[in-house]
């Protein structure tokens, strides 16, 4: 039986995202339709402006992207429509794969986004065979941060990127993160404090995890607004 306090500690915390999220519990497929609706409504905004920065700071618009954690595929979503990239939208809760199969098909994109259950820790892609890791409002959960980290950086390519974090990114405008913010106390909605993560902790999983250059950056006004980036170094250097 599924623990209860993991499913509903997964339960805020995805809806407070918009996310499902690589957790070691599942959760039910109208607990997967509630994360799906509030991302498409609350958390609208956030997704093409995310996937628009990503393309901005990294460039990566052809090849192979995973998105680790992608529940109802919406980040996949959105850089499909503004790249060639394919992208593998990898999520551990097989409801949240159904909607996001459902919701790429609505998309027109079968084919460029592929959902696929799987889980960080043990991801099923080949060493060095992706351009571009993507991860938003996962990491919170996975049960073991430092061998996500590894995995993720196990599949990238040399000279690939990767964005892994939560909160919104830096393109929404400030009076859409207040309003998200409005809506998110208002439905009592926040992810519990021993799931957050600070910009400290954060630069201590990742070297653990064996990555010695990256960059943390932090959104006051977003909750659980840390990000980590990091590029695999390029071959010969």
């Amino acid at each position: 039986m599924t623990d209860r306090r993991s499913v509903a500690a997964a339960l805020i915390l995805a809806v407070s995202l918009g996310s499902a999220v690589l957790s070691p519990g599942q959760t039910s497929q109208s607990d997967a339709e509630r994360f799906d609706r509030i991302a498409r409504t609350v958390f609208k905004p956030i997704y093409p402006a995310l996937a628009r920065q990503i393309k901005e700071d990294y460039g990566t618009t052809k090849g192979i992207c995973v998105d680790a954690g992608a529940g109802p595929g919406y980040l996949s979503i959105e850089l499909a429509k503004i790249t060639d990239l394919v992208i593998w939208a990898v999520d551990i809760d097989p409801a949240a794969v159904r909607i996001a199969e459902r919701n790429v098909r609505e998309a027109g994109l079968v084919g460029r986004v592929k959902p696929l259950q799987g889980d960080v820790q043990k991801l099923p892609f080949e060493t060095a065979s992706v351009d571009l890791v993507v991860s938003r409002g996962s990491i919170f959960f996975w049960k073991d941060k430092v061998q996500g980290l590894r995995e993720l950086w196990r599949i990238l390519k040399p000279g690939g990127a990767a964005l892994i974090g939560g909160g919104a990114g830096r393109l929404v405008p400030q009076d859409v993160r207040l309003a998200i913010q409005a809506k998110m106390d208002e439905l009592k909605l926040g992810p519990p404090p021993e799931l957050q993560m600070n910009p400290d902790q954060a630069g201590a999983l990742l070297r653990s995890a064996g990555i010695r250059e990256f960059e943390i950056t932090f959104d006051t006004t977003c909750l659980c607004g840390v990000w980590l980036e990091f590029r695999k170094p390029a071959a010969g250097r």
